[in-house]
């Protein structure tokens, strides 16, 4: 949700901006005084702070030197070229960074934000009788009007209670005690239209999410749902969320067919390196997060659906590196390595297990000229079972990318170095690549229709290996989905909003 991210900081940086920047910006105005015995500088007319890429205007502020208080009695404007914020007062304590606001509202590309009041506070903004729409203002066919909407800037989410949803395509609003929107690194949340489909496992299915919200550090999806060949299910995953670097997932389900099943999972960084000194603290929000990190996950899983397989794990632990450079080389690169007992049950009800280990190492390069991205990579991955031979396979790729905005295509190839063994188990197997294949895939939107289509083709006898075709229609602010894939015979319909 990288929008709704430079959105949440977007509106938390004014805030946070004035404290690093009045001290040393100029402050132009009509008039512009600095009152001694007060301690306080005060603008009128035409007032504008200039600072890199921001503008903030107004026709009065006040500023007290000594309380570090801040007060914009009259309508104000906060711009930037990524968005536009603006409110009809706003006044902030940036000691205990807390403040208040009214009538504020806020753009960011699609994203449109509006609220009667505005509490802000260190860790939050909370703006009660709001709204929340993808649509143009002037014209909303799709929005959210909630009693109050909770926004985390530093975590890329937000919260909003006790909610009516209006969508083009129904003659009345659905009610929701909670909507989640953001970031899924440190919430749940789901859409609020069901999900319908099929696959081989669970044949025809309808499915739909719940999200609820306890704290910013507390939060789960229930979900209900029938298939074919499983039949009705309902169930639970909730997010704990430890510390800046550790959470906690727990599972809890009731299927017919498979009886009850749940699991825990935990995530941690064991280590990451301190960005950029140097970097832009504002601007670098808007770009992901490129920082050398490691991370471990442990599991404990019973009956995780993982492509056309019921999956156990008893327990799996990998550790596993991120956004990694090799200097020498000039290349970045990830790893993984992991170790545990697996089961698994097929859609064909054949029964696998074994004790596995496991490593990963990819290493990549590109090169981009202009509207075209020429890529290498060597990829190797291994397993080693107790009851079975290992199963080992290491890759060259080369890929060309084209970037356009109305058609963009890629093309791949991959030649086998090293392909030894099999895997035992069908959700490890289903989609590797195992011989010499070429790959292509190909996007384009023309009058709001998305068209994309994916091709892997083995050379030796170019038999498809793997075909996906995925067609959408937006609709001003809301769209509809269709997909479907070969090598699970699966179909996906789905309408999206937001």
């Amino acid at each position: 949700m990288r929008n709704l991210s430079i959105f949440l900081i977007g509106s938390y940086f004014f805030f946070g901006l004035l404290s690093s920047v009045i001290s040393g910006v100029e402050i132009t105005g009509d008039v512009v005084e600095f009152i001694n015995e007060n301690e306080e500088i005060r603008a009128t007319g035409n007032v504008s702070i200039v600072y890199n890429r921001y503008t903030v205007g107004s026709e009065d502020l006040i500023y007290n030197l000594s309380s570090k208080n801040v007060y914009f009695r009259k309508k104000f404007h906060v711009k930037h070229p990524k968005y536009d914020i603006h409110a009809d007062t706003l006044y902030y304590d940036m000691a205990n960074q807390k403040g208040r606001a009214c009538a504020f509202g806020a753009q960011i590309g699609r994203l449109h934000f509006k609220g009667k009041n505005v509490s802000i506070e260190p860790l939050k903004i909370i703006l009660n009788d709001a709204t929340f729409t993808t649509c143009d203002q002037r014209d909303s066919h799709t929005f959210l009007k909630a009693n109050k909407l909770y926004i985390y800037p530093d975590r890329g989410y937000l919260v909003a209670l006790d909610n009516w949803l209006q969508v083009p395509f129904l003659p009345f609003q659905i009610w929701m005690p909670s909507f989640i929107y953001g970031s899924e690194e440190f919430t749940k949340f789901s859409t609020p239209l069901p999900l319908v489909g099929s696959n081989r496992f669970e044949g025809g299915f309808i499915r739909q999410e719940f999200s609820y919200f306890l704290s910013s550090f507390s939060s789960g999806v229930l979900g209900v749902g029938t298939s074919k060949r499983l039949g009705e299910y309902f169930g639970i995953n909730h997010q704990l969320i430890l510390n800046a670097t550790s959470m906690i997932n727990l599972e809890l389900r009731y299927v017919r067919a498979l009886g009850v099943q749940g699991g825990f999972t935990h995530r941690f960084v064991l280590h990451r390196d301190e960005p950029d000194s140097d970097k832009d603290p504002i601007l670098s929000i808007f770009q992901p997060s490129h920082v050398p990190s490691v991370h471990v996950v442990a599991e404990f899983q019973n009956g995780q659906i993982i492509e056309d397989s019921s999956v156990n794990k008893y327990p799996w632990v990998q550790i596993f590196g991120k956004n990694q450079y090799f200097d020498y080389l000039e290349m970045d690169y990830t790893w993984k390595f992991g170790i545990g007992r697996l089961e698994e049950l097929t859609y064909q009800d054949v029964r696998n297990e074994s004790r596995v280990v496991n490593t990963n190492f990819n290493f990549q390069r590109s090169f981009e000229f202009s509207n075209i991205t020429f890529g290498g990579s060597f990829n190797y991955d291994g397993y080693w079972y107790d009851r079975h031979s290992p199963w080992q396979r290491l890759f060259f790729s080369a890929s060309l990318k084209l970037d356009d905005p109305i058609f963009d295509s890629l093309l791949t190839v991959r030649k086998a170095i090293l392909n030894s063994g099999q895997s035992p188990f069908l959700f490890q197997s289903i989609y590797a690549v195992v011989s010499d294949e070429v790959g292509i895939r190909f996007s384009r939107e023309y009058l709001g229709i998305n068209f994309e289509f994916i091709a892997d083709y083995a050379i030796q006898d170019w038999d498809p290996r793997q075909l996906k075709l995925q067609v959408g229609k937006t609709f001003h602010c809301w769209g509809v989905d269709v997909s479907w894939e070969s090598v699970r015979d699966r179909l996906n319909f789905g309408i999206r909003i937001f």
